[in-house]
């Protein structure tokens, strides 16, 4: 019985108190809460910030990556709406160039970059204005090399 009289008087001041917020206007636009500050930037973010960049991984990139049984790989790498075009030629070798095109994808976390299987699954890690090949885990292909040998920049 205590209860009920308890939840009852719960009840009938939470509907006073509704009531009367209700009588009360709402706040004018002139608010804090409203009000936009004139001095803030309110221009988008512009596309060569590097978030936008980050993101937007589509372009060419290019480098010489390194090589066991020649002088280097010269890699041209062409990204653009999911798809992809290499182009690799063995320096010091038949220097003929080996052109492959296909599909690529992301990881979900937007921090690896994957070519299709015709490539043996080629994976870089995405860096600001640069691709880094990966092992396809994700690792670091030789870790006593430093990061840059490994890496096709943007152009």
């Amino acid at each position: 019985m205590k209860t009920l009289a308890l939840a009852t008087i719960l009840l009938a001041t939470t509907c006073a108190q509704a009531a009367s917020d209700a009588d009360t206007p709402p706040a004018s636009d002139d608010s804090p809460a409203t009000q936009i500050d004139a001095d803030t930037d309110t221009q988008p973010a512009s596309d060569d910030s590097p978030e936008t960049q980050a993101l937007n991984h589509t372009g060419t990139y290019s480098g010489t990556l390194p090589c066991a049984v020649c002088d280097g790989i010269q890699t041209k790498l062409t990204l653009n709406d999911g798809h992809y075009h290499l182009t690799r030629i063995r320096l010091g070798l038949d220097e003929n160039s080996e052109e492959t095109s296909g599909v690529y994808r992301t990881t979900t976390d937007k921090q690896y970059l994957q070519l299709d299987n015709q490539t043996d699954r080629l994976t870089f890690y995405i860096g600001d204005g640069y691709l880094e090949l990966r092992q396809p885990d994700g690792e670091k292909i030789d870790p006593e090399q430093p990061d840059e040998d490994f890496r096709l920049e943007r152009q």
